[in-house]
């Protein structure tokens, strides 16, 4: 059973864009102040993360997911069971179609399973996906926000409580420092890519759900996000669940691989077992595709 605990009255964090901007000027002076920061933000994880734990924190028994079309049925998920513990960074692989993105669908509560049973062990307050941030492929965007707007909205929703210093530095190691008042729908395909990054942050959660998050970015961008997003579940012992079809990406940010084969898990275990059967991570995608 599910730990639910009582709302407990807290103080909301108000952000200013005025305010934002000034931190990001500030940020903005040299490289050496973002490292700085960011070697601050991420002590700052390391105060407050979440204490380490053997259990599990998600459960998934007996899952099936099914589409219906025309009176035919497509079976996507087929008895799907795993544990999911605190700590872990599993990397999703499979071909197109294999489930991946259903999988995490039904895991973050955008899609109700055909049958099976997902239990989430961890404490919240309302509904278990409080502490997950999704970023999904999807750029799909509110046609009146603006980059602005959709800070404000989240942070709102959530009762954030992370600081306009940290809003700041999220967004200049993203380099969407310079959006701030554009709307989505006229950012390239990257800096779309960024924001879904950037706002799965906001809610500074406990389980972190990213969907090919490198699609669109350069090769100095992608080297850096990826080192970011390591550093940042390390220090806050968060839960990363990611698709990928990238070998540095899973390389880089897997403990454990789970990988699909037409609706079922082939193989699930840690990295260094399942790249060890196909010789590197290479011969693993290659074998995939």
């Amino acid at each position: 059973m599910h730990s639910k605990i009582k709302k407990q009255k807290v103080k909301k964090v108000t952000i200013k864009k005025r305010h934002l901007k000034r931190a990001i000027l500030a940020l903005l002076a040299s490289e050496k102040v973002v490292d700085k920061h960011v070697e601050k933000f991420l002590q700052e994880c390391k105060r407050t993360a979440i204490p380490k734990k053997t259990s599990s924190i998600i459960t998934v028994r007996q899952l099936f997911k099914s589409f219906y079309a025309k009176k035919h049925e497509k079976l996507v998920l087929n008895n799907i069971n795993f544990d999911i513990h605190r700590g872990d960074r599993i990397s999703l692989l499979g071909n197109n179609g294999a489930g991946k993105s259903t999988l995490i669908h039904c895991l973050c509560g955008l899609l109700k399973q055909t049958d099976g049973e997902i239990k989430y062990l961890y404490s919240y307050t309302d509904k278990p996906t409080e502490k997950m941030g999704i970023m999904f492929q999807s750029n799909t965007f509110m046609p009146t926000f603006t980059v602005w707007d959709y800070i404000d909205f989240i942070l709102k929703i959530y009762d954030s409580h992370i600081s306009v210093e940290n809003v700041a530095l999220l967004m200049v190691v993203l380099k969407l420092d310079k959006y701030i008042n554009m709307r989505p729908d006229n950012l390239s395909g990257g800096e779309k890519q960024r924001l879904n990054l950037f706002l799965s942050f906001l809610c500074e959660p406990d389980i972190l759900v990213i969907d090919e998050f490198t699609n669109n970015l350069d090769q100095v961008t992608k080297k850096r996000l990826i080192k970011f997003i390591y550093n940042y579940v390390l220090a806050k012992n968060i839960t990363l669940i990611f698709v990928s079809h990238d070998p540095v990406e899973v390389s880089e940010l897997a403990n454990k691989i789970m990988i699909l084969h037409t609706g079922s898990i082939q193989q699930f275990d840690t990295y260094e077992k399942v790249v060890k059967q196909y010789k590197d991570i290479y011969h693993l995608l290659g074998e995939l595709a």
